[in-house]
C-alpha cells in the first residue's frame, strides 16, 4: 500500500499495456484505482483520543454512545499508525465543542494529541414507499406497475469534531446524515445502525487516509 501511495501513477501501467495491445476499432472497459487526496492528516499527531459522544436522544434497545465510540476506536486503532485511546469524557451540550478549556483538560498520553468526538442521533420509523413491481415470467405483457409498500427507515445523524487536545481548538468538523430503508418488517435498529455507521466510516477513511477509489474507464483504439 505504501508503494502505491508513493507512486500514484503505478495504476496507469496496466492501462497502457492494454491500450498498446488493442486492435483498431476496439475498446475495453477497465477498473482502475484512482488515488484520493487526504483532506486532514491525522498522523501528524502523536495520539488520537476517542471521547464519549453527545447523544441527542438515548435509545432503549442499545447504548448508542458505547457502540459508536468502541467502533471508531477499534477501526482507527487498526488503520492508523499512531496510538488510539479512549477517554470517558462526555460533552455536556452542543456549546461544549466551542469551549477550548474543556478539551484542554482531556487526559492524554501525549501532549500532541487529537480528540475525536461529536454528537449522534439515530431515528427509525415505518413509512410508505412507492416501489416498482417487476413482472414475472409468463405474465401478461402489461407495463410494470408501482405500488405503495411499507418500509422501515433508519436515519443516523453524525456530527464529527476533531479537536486539538493541546489548544482546545476545533481543527475539523463535518456533518453526516445517512439513511437506509429495509423491506424486512422485522429489521432491527441495532443491525441497521452498523450498516449506517460503516457508511460514515468509509467516507471518513477516504478523507483521512486517502484510500483509493475504484472507478471504471474505457480504453478506445481509433
Amino acid at each position: 500500500m505504501t508503494f502505491l501511495k508513493n507512486n500514484r501513477w503505478v495504476w496507469l501501467l496496466p492501462v497502457l499495456f492494454l491500450y498498446s495491445c488493442s486492435a483498431g476499432g476496439q475498446y475495453w472497459r477497465v477498473r482502475v484505482e484512482m488515488p484520493r487526496p487526504v483532506s486532514f492528516e491525522l498522523e501528524r499527531f502523536q495520539e488520537m483520543v476517542v471521547t464519549d459522544f453527545l447523544v441527542v436522544k438515548e435509545r432503549t434497545d442499545f447504548d448508542l454512545n458505547k457502540e459508536t465510540t468502541e467502533y471508531f476506536a477499534f477501526e482507527f486503532g487498526k488503520n492508523i499508525t499512531i496510538p488510539v485511546s479512549r477517554a470517558a469524557v462526555a460533552p455536556e451540550g452542543a456549546e461544549t465543542f466551542e469551549q477550548e478549556a474543556f478539551w484542554k483538560g482531556i487526559p492524554t498520553e501525549n501532549e500532541d494529541a487529537i480528540v475525536f468526538t461529536g454528537t449522534i442521533d439515530y431515528k427509525s420509523e415505518v413509512r410508505k414507499a412507492l416501489v416498482d413491481r417487476e413482472k414475472r415470467q409468463f405474465e401478461d405483457p402489461f407495463p410494470d406497475s408501482t405500488a405503495l409498500e411499507e418500509r422501515k427507515f433508519f436515519t443516523l445523524f453524525f456530527d464529527l469534531y476533531l479537536i486539538d487536545a493541546r489548544t482546545g481548538e476545533i481543527l475539523y468538523q463535518r456533518n453526516f446524515k445517512e439513511t437506509r430503508n429495509y423491506k424486512n418488517p422485522n429489521q432491527t435498529a441495532y443491525f441497521a445502525y452498523f450498516d449506517l455507521i460503516q457508511s460514515v466510516k468509509d467516507k471518513l477513511f477516504q478523507a483521512f487516509l486517502g484510500e483509493e477509489l475504484l472507478q471504471e474507464r474505457y480504453l478506445i483504439n481509433k
